[in-house]
């Protein structure tokens, strides 16, 4: 197997439950923004969707440790990973790489999407 970082890692894991972030010539509609615009785009506004409804409705989102009522930190934390493989996917600028740690607590909740 070649190497992967990180972020490429997450990618590949995301793109099996069929959210490829990685921007195409595919232009998707997003109801958040109301407009076509680019799939990978198009799909880290549903991740978004998709890890705020399960911090809300979720029985599950208990798994979680450390969760206040509405399941911040961890729906930020998840968010902002999500917007990172993103910007990594894209070679977007970034403060920091994917970590080994936000890797591990992505997988984690990847089976819940």
């Amino acid at each position: 197997m070649r190497y992967m970082n990180n972020f490429q890692k997450a990618n590949e894991l995301l793109k099996a439950k069929g959210y490829d972030l990685k921007n195409g010539t595919e232009k998707v509609y997003s109801p958040q923004r109301g407009k076509e615009i680019d799939s990978g785009g198009a799909h880290v506004d549903n991740l978004t969707d998709l890890v705020d409804g399960y911090f809300v409705a979720s029985p599950d989102h208990n798994l979680f440790e450390d969760l206040d009522d509405f399941g911040d930190p961890w729906r930020t934390y998840l968010v902002c990973i999500i917007e990172d493989v993103y910007n990594q996917i894209n070679g977007y600028e970034i403060d920091q790489p994917t970590t080994d740690r936000e890797l591990a607590d992505l997988t984690k909740f990847i089976p819940f999407l």
